[in-house]
């Protein structure tokens, strides 16, 4: 019990808010490097990978930018999956540069051989761009998904592929009404405003971990409910509606909260007349507007 105590006791005092918890990946690794300090090992080496390794490996996350974050991400991708990858490996190598940046570039990408018309949504020229660009340049099989659902985009090589893009040089993180595949990697495609696009791979797996932590358990789902029923009763929706109809004025409050492990769940209230005859949406349209998509 006093060996059991002291562990407890100096896990709570290198906690930077005093507090365990074994749902947190951070403090886990905390505990696991007093239990390593201790000589005591109570979990397997698979247990040991997925609960510190990728923690270990960006260090401390929050002094990172998002672009720097995803950077690293994408280096842990091919370092760690690069089996699960397959082709999407050739296709997509990463470039290291001078700033420890990781990502893959394609130059002058709106050129004829990868982008032969244009369209109205640049959200489309990035997916045709990637799929020639893996057909005509790597010469890896790549075709877009007939029929596909949001968060469905391309199929490069053997593995789906969902297509994140943003103007500038920031990631698009933004996820409607879909959530991350464990088995699906993410191509997060940045300055497509530019005349080279960067493009950074992620697998979905990660993503999950970073944003929820281990598998969902039932145990953590009710957790997770909890967390999210909190979250709701926060917001006050129809009183921000009526505000916004009645002073005609943006109402300045807050409009998401965070579940997980800082899994920030965002809420956008749109007034839109519906006016005349709704125009029909092709497959695989999105109902939100194009420009909200690039919204950091």
């Amino acid at each position: 019990m006093k060996v059991t105590d002291e562990i407890l006791n100096e896990w709570s005092f290198r906690c930077h808010d005093g507090i365990v918890d074994l749902n947190d990946l951070k403090k886990l690794r905390i505990l696991k490097e007093i239990l390593d300090e201790n000589g005591i090992n109570l979990l397997t080496e698979d247990q040991d990978d997925d609960l510190t390794d990728i923690f270990t490996y960006l260090g401390d996350d929050k002094a990172l930018t998002k672009i720097n974050l995803f950077s690293k991400l994408a280096e842990y991708t091919q370092k760690h999956y690069s089996s699960e990858m397959g082709e999407l490996l050739t296709v997509f190598p990463n470039n290291a540069t001078a700033q420890a940046q990781y990502y893959h570039t394609i130059v002058d990408w709106r050129r004829k051989e990868l982008v032969p018309e244009r369209e109205s949504n640049i959200g489309k020229e990035i997916e045709t761009c990637l799929i020639n660009y893996s057909n005509k340049v790597k010469g890896i099989k790549a075709s877009d998904i007939a029929n596909k659902g949001r968060g469905e985009d391309a199929i490069i090589g053997s593995n789906k592929v969902e297509i994140k893009s943003s103007k500038g040089n920031t990631i698009n993180t933004q996820l409607q009404t879909t959530w991350y595949s464990p088995n699906k990697f993410y191509a997060f495609v940045t300055n497509t405003s530019s005349n080279n696009i960067e493009v950074r791979i992620v697998y979905g797996e990660i993503l999950i971990k970073l944003s929820l932590g281990q598998s969902l358990n039932s145990n953590k789902i009710g957790e997770l409910e909890k967390q999210i029923k909190q979250g709701l009763d926060s917001l006050s929706f129809a009183d921000m509606i009526k505000t916004s109809l009645t002073t005609t004025k943006p109402v300045d409050k807050n409009t998401s909260f965070i579940i997980g492990n800082r899994l920030k769940v965002r809420f956008l209230i749109l007034f839109e007349p519906a006016y005349g005859k709704e125009r029909k949406k092709k497959d695989g349209e999105e109902e939100i507007d194009e420009e909200l998509e690039y919204e950091e």
